[in-house]
């Protein structure tokens, strides 16, 4: 089925998930889905408690996916037109919220949101196999006192972020603009925008960079390569 009928209707779109084995699996009360037209494929979408929200926003793409909500006012986000294969969602607990902006797309990771935290990413993202997002530790731990050592605290990612292979954000995690997140790297802080970080924990090496989905012609960006094919100029996929 052409790609721009399925755009067309979501009611289209929603045919050809079920069609090509994406499965949907309610309990409780209150849960609000909203798909869009969006495309499913082999993705399953399970939503336990109450009040729930899923939100898939148009254009979006998803293939081999497992998607949870477990809990009261759990909330999950997909904007448009992105682009997710074999990715692991779990938003859980009471007021929990998972964020993943427009255009952005996601290989292979696992994202997780609990504690009634907040994990987000912005726009136009690359987030590569392996990969995991985590705004807590799942597992409390405490001191002689009792009091807890480990709480929760909420990711953030900006806009334009590449987040590398392996790589681990975790509790605390703040990534601005433009900003590239080495293989293997662990932030559990903030990285500047635009600029290149890596190692464990992860530290800025290089500063004012900038990235493109597009593979580079003669070392050059192709945007900035006045002498670049066209075709290497084309716009981004």
């Amino acid at each position: 089925m052409p790609w721009p009928t399925l755009r067309s209707s979501t009611h289209v779109a929603a045919l050809f998930s079920w069609l090509h084995g994406t499965r949907f699996v309610t309990r409780g009360r209150g849960h609000l889905v909203r798909r869009h037209n969006s495309v499913l494929r082999r993705t399953t979408v399970e939503i336990l408690g109450s009040h729930c929200r899923l939100t898939i926003g148009p254009g979006a793409r998803l293939w081999n996916c497992s998607i949870t909500l477990v809990g009261e006012g759990a909330e999950l986000f997909i904007g448009a037109d992105c682009r997710l294969r074999h990715v692991r969602l779990s938003v859980e607990d009471l007021g929990s919220r998972l964020v993943i902006g427009e255009k952005t797309s996601i290989t292979g990771a696992t994202l997780v949101s609990q504690e009634g935290r907040r994990l987000q990413l912005g726009k136009d993202c690359m987030v590569a196999q392996h990969a995991e997002l985590r705004n807590s530790d799942s597992h409390a731990i405490y001191n002689r006192d009792g009091a807890r050592i480990n709480p929760p605290r909420d990711v953030v990612v900006g806009n334009h972020v590449w987040i590398g292979l392996g790589a681990c954000l975790f509790k605390g995690a703040r990534i601005g603009d433009g900003a590239v997140i080495g293989a293997r790297a662990l932030v559990t802080g903030e990285i500047p925008p635009a600029c290149l970080a890596y190692g464990a924990p992860a530290t800025p090496r290089r500063t004012e960079i900038r990235w493109s989905r597009c593979r580079a012609v003669e070392g050059l960006l192709p945007e900035l390569n006045p002498l670049a094919p066209s075709a290497a100029r084309g716009s981004v996929r």
